[in-house]
């Protein structure tokens, strides 16, 4: 019996890691296919993990480097998600690379609403920032949102502050996730 390579994952997820597996159907039907992005609400299905009291969902992108637990001692709120360090703050300015959501069905219900509304090109983020935009728990980047692209840059001073000097290993070394 040959598996797939996406079943051989999701096997070794629930057998060595004691990952919980939950099928889940997409949320809006008849989507056009956008590559890897087949589904651009599948994020926001874990509003209605209720079975939970919180969720926290990374994006595909996202490699987690370190125990994130921690993560979870943050204030309760029904969203947090990491700042956006690498941009002007104007708007909305969290990214949706990590998120920590809350489970309700209320909230569902709400985010379920504004995606049958929402334009065939908008995407979770912009369901997540028309309903959570005042709401949102910042996640700080530091350790929880490091972009590959900062080691390219010559300015590190948004994602550092403005009291440290740049390390690059020290930096990778202290990320707990990189996007």
């Amino acid at each position: 019996n040959t598996l797939t390579r996406k079943a051989h994952l999701l096997r070794e997820a629930r057998d060595k890691y004691f990952v919980r597996l939950h099928p889940i159907d997409s949320l809006k039907e008849n989507v056009a296919e956008r590559g890897i992005w087949t589904d651009q609400y599948i994020k926001l299905i874990a509003f209605n993990l209720t079975q939970f009291s919180r969720v926290l969902v990374l994006d595909s992108a996202s490699q987690p480097r370190g125990n994130l637990d921690a993560v979870f001692l943050l204030p309760k709120s029904k969203l947090a998600m990491p700042w956006v360090y690498w941009g002007e703050p104007t708007g909305w300015a969290f990214s949706n690379q990590m998120m920590l959501i809350t489970p309700s069905a209320t909230e569902f219900a709400k985010i379920q609403a504004e995606i049958e509304k929402a334009d065939p090109d908008q995407y979770d983020l912009t369901i997540v920032e028309k309903l959570y935009k005042s709401k949102t728990l910042k996640i700080p980047q530091r350790p929880y949102h490091l972009m590959t692209g900062e080691f390219r840059r010559q300015d590190h001073s948004k994602y550092l502050g403005s009291s440290k000097k740049w390390d690059p290993e020290e930096a990778l070394h202290s990320s707990k996730m990189l996007h």
